[in-house]
């Protein structure tokens, strides 16, 4: 009977959606053991290929069974196993179990918000801007550029990546383009997008 199960190529991290391959091998001979792998998450256990697996004892697998692993970024964190068993009366033996680190690019762009493109304001404004970006793994980092009259960046989370400036209006700021960059620099997954906006300042009539 089966004594042992073990996963001989666990994954170190995963890209989201990407196929790629997972091996379990049981310690058992015969009878042919039946295994199965499985990602458990809160609430949520999917199996993997489970077409593959028949208890039938014309069809059960052999010792050692490779699957096609394609995560989803909500599996990130999530654990991940393989088990075994010779027959459906005999209690499955359970590999060790392994946490998933799924990599994914944000789940939304680079978004601004405290100013209109372009929009005309009047110098001596104050104005707060916040950049955002969707959830990531790794997280995305964000920077605004030196142009946008910043004193101080705040950092901030509210469950998708954001920074916010406080800034007052001057002249000196007409025309000039504030850009804010997005970046994520995974081992699997890399991203880069900014986005722009151009400050229309109400200049006094001499």
């Amino acid at each position: 009977m089966v004594t042992e199960v073990t996963v001989t190529n666990p994954p170190d991290a995963v890209l989201a959606g990407k196929p790629t391959n997972l091996t379990c091998v049981t310690s058992a001979s015969k009878p042919q053991a039946c295994i199965r792998a499985y990602i458990r998450r809160p609430g949520n256990v999917r199996e993997l290929d489970s077409r593959a697996c028949n208890q039938d004892s014309s069809k059960v697998q052999t010792k050692t069974r490779t699957m096609t692993l394609t995560t989803r970024a909500e599996e990130n964190g999530a654990e991940l196993y393989c088990n075994a068993s010779n027959s459906v009366t005999d209690q499955p033996v359970r590999s060790q179990v392994y946490t998933l680190n799924v990599q994914y690019p944000p789940q939304s762009g680079v978004r601004l918000s405290g100013y209109g493109n372009n929009t005309a304001v009047e110098s001596g404004q104050k104005l707060t801007l916040t950049c955002q970006v969707g959830k990531g793994n790794p997280k995305p980092a964000l920077s605004w550029s030196s142009e946008c009259g910043q004193k101080n960046t705040v950092p901030g989370n509210d469950g998708s990546q954001q920074i916010s400036i406080s800034i007052t209006v001057s002249p000196s700021l007409n025309r000039k383009t504030c850009v804010c960059k997005g970046s994520q620099n995974g081992t699997l997954s890399r991203w880069t997008e900014q986005k722009s906006i151009t400050f229309n300042v109400l200049l006094q009539e001499e």
